[in-house]
């Protein structure tokens, strides 16, 4: 299921990632090493920050910090590496929209 994904340009964006395999269990992220990245439409591919939370858990979180990314679609992806094995695990659109801005 895919999700569409919206952000202001000069907001921040935080989003808490459960790993899961193909059946729904839990993958423990436990040495695993996280690659992400965005790419707009018309421009070559970001990187941003990934982080495992709690690798028992399996979670994982993906940031964008506030103004990294101008107005435009993109897409956004986090690929986890582990055991010789390399699993794309989001794949989604990302949508960012022009702030408003108040100048005094």
């Amino acid at each position: 299921m895919q999700h569409h994904l919206t952000m202001y340009e000069t907001d921040s964006l935080s989003i808490l990632v459960p790993v899961q395999d193909q059946l729904g269990a839990i993958v423990p992220l436990a040495g695993a090493t996280l690659e992400a990245a965005v790419q707009h439409t018309a421009g070559p591919p970001m990187p941003i920050v990934a982080t495992i939370r709690d690798a028992a858990k399996g979670l994982a979180s993906l940031f964008v910090t506030p103004g990294q990314l101008g107005r435009g679609s993109y897409i956004l992806q986090l690929r986890v590496a582990l055991e010789g094995e390399v699993q794309t695990v989001v794949s989604e659109p990302l949508n960012v929209l022009p702030s408003i801005k108040v100048t005094q």
